[in-house]
């Protein structure tokens, strides 16, 4: 490959939701953006705040309304943009962009296709289900003759992808966050009281969508416990989804409406986790989250379920505890050592900061995916 010729990279992402990926897909593309390498353009199928982030960058992005568009139209429109831009290498981010895109790229020329795998499926029930098992379906079947390459964002999930995946190859690139980002703007103690929290109050929390997949349910039955030795312990959900109502109504049940705060969607969400004494995710299933970098990039110590990637970043009892999901005693065990401990937590929290900075930064995460990139094309 000559070097005086940058590598055209288109990504397609839905963006309907901010969650996991779109993060990590926000934060690549801003690191890949300072390789002059690489001539990057993106499809979105949502204006939102992905599409947003990437403009204020000067990505090209366009975005394909989903709500008005049939997935032929979609088609259509994704094959027309993969055309013009002649596209070296289209990266896809989920289910119905890699089969929209897959199909697309077939009949516009694109040479290499690239796939990252986020997380594990969900599971669903009744017609969610079979119509979830039908996606995965199509979605195996496309990525398996139509992709070049797979990227998963944990050695968990690169495993299970090479079982089920028999033709591209996989390779592992972990999540990175971008350090220089993650900031504060508030003390523990403002941001205590902008809560209405008294600031000797220990304070747990945790953030993200309120899906059933997160398990928090499990962590209000464990702060159920901890009200035994900590009768004034708070609870903060960051996040907005689905599962708020059910959230509520077991809190009531429990009678532990007074230890809980729920946030909503927030743009300062670095403070308010800075501000927790203990960052807390009881996920049924994870691939690498995001929020469990940032609780660590932020120096605040971490009990989550070892579930998924988790384990390949959380060294128990090292960098953070780790407990097994469904288990509100063991979660609440965990939490209340780590409460009664604060040199340990101190220390946890250190080590975890470290193990980001070494091992899971944004920069580390861009070089592996260029890497990836220039390997396809030259």
């Amino acid at each position: 490959m000559k070097k005086n010729k940058r590598i055209r990279v288109l990504h397609l992402i839905s963006g309907d939701l901010w969650a996991g990926a779109e993060a990590q897909a926000a934060i690549l593309l801003s690191w890949l953006k300072r390789n002059p390498e690489l001539e990057l353009s993106a499809i979105i199928f949502n204006q939102g705040r992905l599409s947003r982030k990437l403009e204020s960058i000067g990505i090209p992005v366009y975005v394909l309304d989903e709500k008005k568009c049939n997935s032929f139209r979609l088609f259509l429109k994704v094959r027309r943009v993969l055309s013009k831009h002649r596209v070296q290498v289209l990266h896809t981010h989920r289910y119905k962009e890699n089969l929209i895109g897959g199909v697309a790229a077939l009949f516009s020329g694109v040479p290499y296709l690239v796939k990252t795998v986020h997380g594990l499926d969900e599971s669903f029930s009744g017609i969610k289900k079979i119509k979830a098992n039908l996606y995965n379906f199509l979605d195996r079947w496309t990525t398996r003759f139509l992709f070049d390459k797979i990227i998963a964002v944990s050695s968990h999930m690169a495993e299970r992808a090479e079982k089920e995946l028999h033709a591209a190859p996989v390779a592992c690139i972990h999540n990175g966050v971008d350090l220089q980002k993650i900031k504060v703007n508030k003390s523990k103690i403002e941001v205590k009281r902008n809560l209405g929290i008294e600031g000797n109050s220990p304070l747990i929390g945790t953030a993200g969508r309120l899906v059933p997949v997160k398990g928090l349910d499990f962590l209000l039955k464990a702060a159920k416990i901890m009200q035994k030795k900590f009768p004034r312990l708070k609870v903060l959900i960051i996040g907005e989804g689905p599962e708020r109502k059910n959230l509520e109504s077991a809190a009531s049940k429990l009678g532990i409406n007074s230890q809980l705060i729920f946030t909503g969607e927030r743009e300062d969400v670095h403070d308010l986790i800075y501000a927790m004494d203990l960052f807390v995710l009881p996920s049924l299933s994870e691939g690498i989250p995001m929020v469990l970098l940032e609780a660590l990039a932020l120096e605040v110590p971490v009990v989550v379920s070892a579930v998924g990637g988790i384990p390949e970043v959380i060294t128990h009892q090292f960098t953070g505890f780790l407990v097994s999901p469904k288990k509100e005693q063991a979660l609440a065990n965990a939490c209340l050592h780590l409460l009664e401990n604060k040199a340990l937590a101190n220390a946890v929290a250190l080590k975890g900061k470290e193990i980001v900075k070494t091992k899971f930064s944004a920069e580390i995460m861009a070089q592996k995916v260029f890497r990836l990139y220039e390997v396809l094309v030259a």
